[in-house]
């Protein structure tokens, strides 16, 4: 039925997909899955915020969000950030003065650290379709919503930092793949390879006459990327904010020079 109710903001109709997600609730009850529960509460959020109450908006984002958080779905936490992040740059585009700059500040607040940290859990697959599906449907996305964010707070050192760091991230095109991959793959992560697990691409040994006793276990965190290496940039904050607000780490400590 939240479907539907999708359907209806879509078409203009908010108030219409506000009563079809009451109907919702009720006939889930205390039996809803965490996802029926994110589920609801997002396609809520989205029609308040059409209809302008912004407050209820937020705070059915903060109640998909408290949901992820109990269970541990921090990846799903990764993607309400930047959904809601995306919410605050069209309220910001909306006025003028102070009220657009505290908007587009609190939308680069959500948006920069959940792409960084987007990106990073790519480290976590096996090179293969799960990890570039992650890609698409993670980490992408994010990464526009950080450019969102940034434009909106005019921002254009930050912009070019940013630049450098995605520049030294690269991943490879699944385009043809023979495996599929279902997007409720993703609904549960692998864990993080230890420490010492973690290899680059070339001491990984990927490649023909691998081992399969012997797989690799994931890619080395990149670099930070800076001006000049042994002097802390704006990003440099914002990688600490993402490393500290989601739990695992994003860069290594090592840096080295932008283009």
């Amino acid at each position: 039925m939240h479907g539907r109710a999708a359907v209806a903001i879509l078409r203009g109709r908010s108030r219409e997909a506000l009563g079809l997600l009451d109907r919702a609730l009720a006939l889930l009850g205390p039996a809803a899955t965490p996802l029926e529960s994110v589920a609801v509460h997002q396609v809520r959020g989205a029609a308040f915020e059409t209809l302008g109450e912004f407050a209820a908006a937020d705070s059915c984002y903060r109640d998909a969000e408290a949901v992820c958080a109990a269970i541990g779905w921090w990846h799903v936490v990764l993607g309400m950030a930047w959904w809601r992040a995306d919410a605050l740059v069209r309220r910001a585009a909306a006025v003028t003065g102070e009220e657009r700059r505290a908007l587009a500040r609190r939308a680069l607040d959500l948006a920069l650290p959940a792409a960084l940290a987007s990106e990073a859990v790519r480290q976590r697959f096996p090179h293969g379709p799960l990890r570039e599906r992650w890609v698409a449907l993670a980490s992408a996305p994010a990464t526009r919503s950080a450019f969102l964010a940034i434009r909106a707070v005019e921002d254009p050192a930050l912009a070019a930092e940013y630049i450098d760091h995605i520049a030294g991230a690269v991943s490879l095109d699944a385009v043809g793949t023979a495996v599929p991959v279902e997007r409720g793959e993703l609904v549960m992560l692998p864990e993080p390879p230890a420490a010492e697990a973690h290899l680059p691409h070339a001491a990984s040994g990927f490649g023909a006459g691998v081992d399969p006793a012997f797989p690799s276990a994931g890619f080395e965190l990149p670099p930070r990327v800076r001006l000049d290496p042994a002097v802390r940039n704006a990003l440099d904050a914002w990688i600490d904010v993402a490393e500290e607000r989601y739990g695992f780490p994003v860069r290594s400590e090592r840096a080295v020079a932008s283009w």
